[in-house]
């Protein structure tokens, strides 16, 4: 049960009183505030008799993949305004679908040059001008070795990837679409 909530406030506790409290930091911090609410009334933290808070997390698998035609111009500047699900059930072996995707925006070559601080600027320019990008987005299943832990103010992620075989699966079939569309050269940050 919570009684009042204290926060702080420019150097002063403030104290809050509701009839019902809703936390909503964050999967990961969420978890954290409970399990650190420990004490003698709640031995394991607020709401956690189950001792499931912060256990089985779970994180989704994220891929950028930039098409590529060296022959075709796109000067769009921001081109975040597509997406489909039209993969998420498409694979039947999929428990929980493939993944969404979705438009990432217009990558530029200051953006590139974050992966690739090797490449000439001329090179940099001449990519961000003649390609698509997408951000392919995969749901991870519960795993019970993958969590939240705490250790007075440090937060430590535990993360397995169970569905890390099936996202790289949905990221070389949207590839292979995208080939199929015209793109020669699929450049991708899949794991």
């Amino acid at each position: 049960r919570i009684r009042p909530v204290e926060y702080l406030h420019k150097g002063s506790v403030q104290t809050v009183r509701a009839a019902q409290v809703v936390l909503a930091a964050g999967a990961v911090n969420s978890a954290a505030i409970l399990l650190r609410s420990a004490d003698g009334n709640a031995p394991h933290g607020i709401a956690n008799r189950s001792r499931q808070v912060g256990r089985n997390l779970m994180v989704h698998h994220c891929t950028a993949i930039v098409a590529v035609d060296p022959f075709t111009r796109n000067d769009a500047t921001y081109q975040k305004t597509i997406s489909s699900n039209d993969y998420y059930f498409a694979d039947i072996d999929a428990p929980r679908g493939a993944g969404h995707l979705q438009a990432l925006g217009k990558i530029t070559p200051i953006k590139i040059r974050a992966f690739a601080k090797w490449a000439p600027e001329l090179a940099l320019r001449l990519l961000s001008s003649r390609s698509i990008d997408w951000f392919a987005v995969s749901e991870d299943l519960p795993n019970a070795e993958s969590g939240v832990l705490v250790d007075g103010m440090t937060i430590t992620l535990e993360w397995r990837r169970p569905n890390a075989i099936l996202h790289r699966r949905f990221v070389s079939t949207v590839s292979q679409h995208l080939r199929e569309a015209g793109y020669p050269i699929i450049l991708t940050s899949v794991r």
